[in-house]
């Protein structure tokens, strides 16, 4: 009879993993908004790459999320779809634009 192998990874590995992975990327999204506003306040700059990168990686991460149909959960909101979250980006660009040219005024 053979010994059983040995289980590299479980349920309980994995949720794990996932959380390290979690707690590494909202410090990272945080390092980067506090990098931004570093830039904007203090220097005088705009920072389009860190924006665009903090940009991709929360669409990126939304876009996972509503694949696999667990947005609204996620959220703790049923109404939340594919359109309420492209219409919260928008209304987000928008303000962004018009706070971004009342800056340079």
């Amino acid at each position: 009879m053979n010994a059983p192998q040995e289980v590299k990874m479980d349920e309980r590995t994995v949720a794990v993993v996932r959380a390290g992975n979690t707690w590494g990327l909202n410090f990272i999204i945080f390092a980067l908004l506090i990098d931004i506003g570093y830039r904007a306040g203090f220097r005088n700059e705009v920072a389009w790459d860190l924006i665009a990168m903090f940009g991709i990686s929360s669409a990126i991460n939304v876009a996972y999320l509503a694949r696999h149909r667990v947005l609204g959960q996620v959220l703790g909101n049923k109404w939340v779809t594919i359109g309420g979250v492209v219409l919260a980006l928008v209304i987000s660009a928008v303000a962004a634009f018009i706070l971004t040219m009342a800056r340079f005024k």
